[in-house]
């Protein structure tokens, strides 16, 4: 498991590095082993994406003639999980196979660590606005609202972060985030038509 240094220090290092500080990227583990113990930010993550998940089998049920027990809440939250943890793994994956035509192949194993620890930043802001939801202190309109400020604020994020690590334009950065989003997106629309929603 990730220790409390490296949690810590990773997500200072990420920190520094949107915020533009020099050398903030030297401060993550880029090696061989730190590539790999990155995506163990996912394990640490399942709580607040389970919090999420939990906010939108609530709202669905909220706003459909569908009760309680007859929604299939275990069949929803399991492809719910899958479908988060092929969105963590899909874009490396497909950097790993065209790295080497984008040009990127050299700093791919550092691109790829700065965004797996990028992801606390933005799932976490995320979960907490609809564990709100959840609690009863605004509705799910509201929560969505939020939610995509903090995703449009994720994309910028990214972007900086893109740019820090690979040292590449700002179109072709553009062009990497966009790629990115799509993937989500497709992840997405696969688990919820797989979920029946």
């Amino acid at each position: 498991m990730l220790t409390f240094a490296e949690i810590s220090g990773s997500l200072y290092a990420i920190t520094d590095m949107v915020r533009g500080r020099p050398h903030a990227m030297k401060r993550l583990d880029t090696s061989y082993e730190g590539f790999w113990r990155s995506f163990l930010v996912i394990i640490l993550l399942l709580p607040f994406f389970g919090i999420v998940h939990v906010a939108e089998r609530h709202a669905l049920i909220e706003n459909s003639a569908m009760t309680e027990d007859l929604f299939p809440t275990g069949r929803f939250l399991v492809l719910r999980v899958l479908g988060t943890l092929v969105d963590f793994v899909d874009f490396p994956l497909l950097l790993a196979l065209i790295g080497g035509l984008l040009g990127i192949s050299r700093r791919y194993v550092p691109y790829v660590v700065a965004l797996n620890w990028l992801t606390p930043l933005i799932v976490i802001p995320s979960s907490l606005i609809y564990l709100v939801y959840l609690i009863g202190l605004y509705g799910i309109a509201t929560a969505t609202e939020l939610a995509l400020l903090v995703s449009m604020a994720g994309l910028w994020l990214e972007f900086l972060v893109t740019r820090a690590t690979l040292q590449v334009s700002i179109a072709f950065a553009i062009g990497l985030v966009a790629m990115h989003f799509a993937l989500s997106i497709v992840a997405i629309l696969l688990v919820s038509r797989l979920a029946g929603i």
